[in-house]
């Protein structure tokens, strides 16, 4: 069984459970994570899984690799009542306290050894994702005499193998990276549907935001972006004169004129 995550990349979640199960699989951490406790029908349960989609929504690496939440599976043990989940009803439940739009993740029931485990498929981060935080509170050890509640608004982040409460530093790399994306040429496709209708825009209009444009991206030019931390990896150094980064805009709104 394939899932695909946002950027199009097949996970083989089928191959990858049965190789915790069998233990060969040792790279738990900033990609994997493993709960075999855990379903959608407690609101408790619900918060733990939203946690962890956030973080990995949140990380802080520049893997280009999905991250991938087993429900009901860990290192040669799983869980043998789990059933299978309607993935519109693992949405259902999980979108409240994920928001809307929120992180990129599609969900999965895969078998290993004859029992169902829950799959949770989330994108890896890229430039111009914004700062993905709990959109409705919930509560942790409600049943102890020091239960926890996360405020609406809470940030979690991924860094290394942990789901924690983002640091100053983690928010200000996450804040960079949502920062970014009017900073770089991005590859985009257009797809338009059939029948849909659409209109041509007046010469004097292309003309107005050809020059709107061009002011936008080039008063980068006194006032650079340069990415810094892990999230520096994530992209590539504009090292362009900037008499050749001028030009690049040029040819790029000439095509886009057209």
């Amino acid at each position: 069984m394939e899932q695909r995550n946002g950027e199009g990349r097949a996970v083989d979640l089928q191959f990858l459970a049965q190789s915790v199960y069998d233990g060969t699989a040792h790279d738990e951490g900033y990609l994997l994570e493993l709960k075999t406790v855990l379903g959608f029908k407690d609101a408790e349960h619900r918060g733990k899984i939203a946690r962890a989609v956030l973080g990995f929504a949140n990380r802080l690496d520049q893997d280009r690799r999905p991250s991938v939440l087993f429900l009901g599976l860990d290192n040669g043990r799983v869980e043998g009542d789990r059933r299978e989940v309607d993935p519109s009803d693992a949405r259902k439940a999980l979108q409240p306290l994920l928001g809307t739009p929120g992180p990129r993740w599609q969900f999965a029931n895969v078998t290993v050894n004859g029992c169902v485990v829950h799959a949770i498929v989330v994108g890896p981060p890229r430039w111009g994702d914004p700062i993905f935080a709990l959109n409705r509170e919930f509560t942790v050890g409600e049943d102890t005499d020091k239960p926890k509640t996360y405020q609406r608004g809470t940030i979690f982040a991924r860094e290394g193998s942990d789901t924690n409460l983002a640091s100053p530093e983690a928010i200000r790399m996450l804040t960079e990276r949502a920062i970014a994306s009017d900073r770089f040429f991005r590859d985009v496709a257009v797809t338009v549907e059939s029948g849909a209708a659409f209109s041509v825009p007046g010469e004097g209009i292309v003309t107005e935001l050809i020059d709107e444009e061009r002011a936008r991206m080039l008063r980068y030019l006194d006032e650079p972006f340069v990415p810094t931390g892990l999230l520096a990896k994530l992209g590539r150094e504009d090292t362009r004169s900037a008499e050749q980064y001028t030009a690049a805009v040029e040819d790029y709104l000439e095509v886009l004129a057209r």
